[in-house]
């Protein structure tokens, strides 16, 4: 089965939902979503008045300084990023090479791949033997970080570079950047539909910056060291902005712009608000077992990202039957050759697969 949808119309999440519930299983997906939702409101009742008082007062503090430190967070982001490391390689013109932050023109032309990356509990257990607070999101985050070095490496020695042929964009060389951003899409209500909800677009954003740096230097033992570090801070950079609440106030802005500003002014809003990112990355959590159309097995399923304004670069990571599967969807012009970026990805996976393999547990820890 192979179908679009506009984002607009639902998230990912909801897509989801939405074809579990024509599975065979559909009805015992959803009472059992409504057992675990039922299981945890009997938990937070039996709490005692002090801890309720504690609770009310970790949300405010949550909301108030959260709210501070994740806008603050940005503002470095946006500080750090002036414009987007793919700038010069979309622009077209004379006129884009202004270097402004709008420089990135998305065009329609697309470059794709796919493939079935690992099991599940593979990736858990290299995320735990490399960095015990890694997540799997954060796994391939690094992964792809480690890819947008080496595509921005490759444009950098090529000739052109997919630069406009005037000399003045000739002479401005192609960096190679240490960090780059990330986007990565937040469900706001932790992955799951609740029951009376319909489908809609419940996705906050968060932005984290992360390293890119293509470089491996073997360490003492002779191992590159570098997959398993740029793995920790990936980690802390990225559990340093889930502790705000960005995901939410992302969502609430968006919603408040969509629905009083200009379109012209809201499109320039959104295309700033990413911070320059070089990436987007999407993990989308599938069923744990194999569900059935009519009594058809569904042997696999991948998603592809919508462009976001302003981001030529987008990756989906998703997890079905314990299988986690990767898709590329990029402008053509920033990655030329999309199997070539998912192997770039598959290598430095290889890499942490390897170092996970050559520790002990009372070794691991984020370096």
């Amino acid at each position: 089965v192979l179908f679009r949808s506009h984002h607009v119309l639902a998230d990912g999440v909801s897509l989801g939902f939405a074809l579990s519930d024509l599975s065979d299983e559909g009805a015992a997906i959803r009472e059992m979503v409504i057992n675990e939702l039922k299981r945890r409101g009997k938990a937070k009742s039996r709490q005692s008045f002090l801890r309720k008082f504690l609770g009310l007062f970790r949300f405010f503090y949550y909301w108030v300084w959260g709210g501070m430190k994740a806008f603050s967070y940005h503002s470095y982001l946006l500080m750090m990023s002036p414009q987007n490391p793919f700038t010069l390689i979309m622009v077209k013109n004379k006129k884009d090479n202004a270097g402004s932050s709008d420089d990135v023109n998305i065009t329609v032309e697309r470059s794709v791949s796919w493939c079935q990356a690992a099991k599940v509990s593979d990736v858990k257990y290299i995320a735990s033997k490399v960095c015990p607070t890694a997540t799997i999101n954060d796994v391939f985050v690094s992964c792809a970080s480690y890819a947008i070095g080496k595509q921005l490496e490759q444009h950098q020695n090529t000739s052109s570079g997919g630069i406009s042929n005037d000399d003045k964009s000739k002479d401005r060389k192609i960096a190679l950047p240490s960090h780059v951003n990330v986007v990565m899409p937040v469900h706001l209500y932790g992955g799951v539909i609740l029951p009376g909800q319909s489908m809609g677009n419940r996705i906050g954003a968060m932005v984290a910056r992360v390293p890119s740096s293509p470089v491996h230097k073997p360490n003492e033992h002779n191992i590159s060291s570098t997959a398993s570090e740029r793995l920790s801070e990936v980690s802390r950079n990225i559990s340093f902005v889930k502790k705000s609440p960005i995901a939410h106030l992302s969502w609430i802005t968006a919603k408040f712009c969509s629905d009083y500003l200009p379109a012209p002014l809201m499109k320039y809003l959104m295309r700033n608000a990413n911070a320059n990112a070089a990436f987007v990355l999407s993990n989308v959590r599938g069923n744990t077992k194999k569900v059935h159309w009519n009594g058809h097995t569904v042997e696999n399923a991948i998603g592809f990202l919508p462009l976001p304004p302003g981001i030529p670069v987008g990756i989906v990571v998703q997890s079905y039957a314990g299988q986690l599967s990767i898709s590329i969807s990029a402008d053509k012009k920033a990655v030329p050759d999309a199997d070539l970026f998912l192997k770039w990805m598959l290598d430095e996976y290889f890499r942490l697969s390897v170092e996970a393999a050559a520790l002990s547990t009372s070794d691991a820890k984020c370096l």
